[in-house]
């Protein structure tokens, strides 16, 4: 089946500020951490270079704006990509002098902050790579805290992790009257790309906290761990006491995360109020944009591998896509596509798999499946997906644990 496998990034930078180098680094390592090779994957194309980009691969452009005021050429060719439906992403130093520091064409869309004093690279990488799915745009995370030693540094990143475009969950802010808690806990937490887990010293003396964490385990959650100060003193401490109870405690939250990172903290980051320095939320907020595409990476593979096992049990033969999705072939039978997604489906992943499939080359007419962990979806979710399938034609969901069993019953 003829496909086009490259992902091509076009970078514009008229001031020439080096920033389009480090950019291209964290990206390749994106494209590693999804399982590409990024020799043959990602193409990056210099501004002067637009006429040779292929519009039948996925495309973005970004453009680093400065008071250098951009060219003709260069006006022109960013007014071509737009014609052309290819998102231009523009990254300025004060968005408060933004129409100063961007060309015409682009004042209508809205633009990324480029923090100079904390370089955000992994977010605007994180941007491009949602413009070409393959991040979802849904960016989720879960504070997991102690109410009693970090309420107020949880709100804290709250705010400002919700002011970076993260959707956040805290339970204090995010669970509506008349619902059930547990319940919608487990949900949430079962639907995040990333926890961010406030280490205080009595964080592992809730048995909430350590349900959250065997939870967010058996789902391959990633966790960044915010260790407050103490700990690290305790630490020395026990072991010098050899205080094997206690250290068992810690022990296990370090290993807790099938994909876990530490963010160790000092009395120096912390304000007179207890509260993180805003440099430091900005740092928190850089390293989650990150871990984020790792831990999705992770998630993905695992639920590809499991459902991939299940097919060739039934008899498929199971053919990687260099565009991210399975196709699946058994002797008389028609060939299928399997496109697994992390989190629960909605009916935009529904119309989004559609459209995918329409543009692939010889694939208008092939059935689809998305397919899905469904542990921890609330009843009202399997019921919507359940009206979905049957309103569908084209695109229907598996849930990985019953893929043996519908693969196995198809004709």
């Amino acid at each position: 089946m003829p496909h086009h496998a490259t992902y091509q990034i076009i970078c514009f930078e008229p001031a020439g500020l080096g920033r389009i180098e480090a950019l291209q680094n964290v990206i390749r390592q994106r494209f590693t951490d999804l399982d590409f090779d990024v020799e043959t994957a990602v193409t990056f194309l210099a501004h002067s270079q637009v006429e040779q980009c292929d519009l039948r691969c996925p495309t973005v452009g970004v453009y680093f704006g400065s008071a250098t005021t951009a060219d003709d050429a260069t006006r022109g060719r960013i007014k071509d990509l737009l014609d052309s439906a290819v998102t231009v992403v523009p990254v300025v130093d004060d968005l408060a002098k933004y129409q100063s520091l961007v060309p015409t064409e682009l004042y209508p869309i809205n633009g990324l902050q480029f923090d100079a004093a904390a370089p955000n690279y992994e977010t605007i990488a994180a941007r491009l790579l949602e413009e070409l799915h393959l991040l979802r745009e849904t960016r989720r995370l879960f504070i997991s805290y102690r109410r009693s030693e970090s309420r107020d540094v949880a709100i804290q990143l709250y705010e400002a992790l919700d002011g970076k475009g993260f959707d956040v969950f805290l339970d204090t802010v995010s669970i509506r009257p008349g619902e059930d808690f547990q319940k919608m806990l487990h949900y949430r937490l079962a639907d995040v790309d990333v926890i961010v887990l406030l280490h205080t010293m009595g964080f592992m003396e809730r048995r909430w906290t350590v349900e959250e964490l065997t939870n967010a385990n058996r789902l391959n959650i990633a966790i960044l761990r915010l260790e407050w100060p103490e700990i690290a003193a305790w630490r020395k401490d026990a072991e010098a006491r050899n205080d094997q109870p206690e250290l068992a405690k810690i022990r296990q939250l370090d290993e807790q995360a099938s994909l876990s990172e530490p963010f160790i903290l000092t009395d120096g980051q912390f304000s007179a109020t207890k509260t993180l320095l805003p440099t430091v939320c900005a740092m928190v907020a850089e390293q989650t944009e990150g871990l984020r595409a790792r831990a999705l990476a992770a998630r993905l593979t695992s639920l590809t591998k499991e459902f991939a096992q299940q097919a060739r049990d039934v008899g498929f033969e199971v053919l990687p896509q260099p565009e991210h999705y399975l196709l699946l072939q058994k002797p008389e039978q028609v060939d299928r596509i399997a496109v697994p997604v992390v989190g629960a489906p909605s009916a935009l992943i529904y119309e989004a798999l559609y459209k995918r499939i329409k543009a692939l080359p010889d694939t208008p007419s092939t059935p689809a499946y998305i397919v899905y962990d469904h542990r921890a979806l609330l009843d009202r979710h399997l019921e919507h997906l359940a009206w979905l399938d049957g309103e569908m034609q084209s695109v229907h969901s598996i849930r990985v644990a019953d893929a043996r069993q519908v693969l196995g019953g198809l004709r």
